[in-house]
């Protein structure tokens, strides 16, 4: 979820269920997560807007704390 500071509202981004490790970008648009599914564990990434969602699924093993790379210029 995301957090306006102004006004105070709150707004689900991310898929129902068990998310955990988020991780924002360096440029700040994207957020990196697990998402723990009945059958697998997946790679998740959501925009901060909540427009893009993409979903990475695994063939094999889990995630575990995702991360971004540092912003290299």
């Amino acid at each position: 979820a995301k957090q306006d500071i102004a006004s105070g509202v709150v707004t689900v981004i991310t898929a129902t269920g068990k998310t955990e490790s988020p991780s924002l970008a360096p440029n700040g648009r994207m957020v990196i997560y697990t998402y723990e599914g009945e059958d697998q564990s997946t790679l998740n990434i959501v925009s901060t807007d909540g427009e893009v969602h993409l979903r990475l699924p695994l063939r094999a093993g889990q995630v575990q704390e995702p991360v971004w790379s540092p912003f290299l210029e």
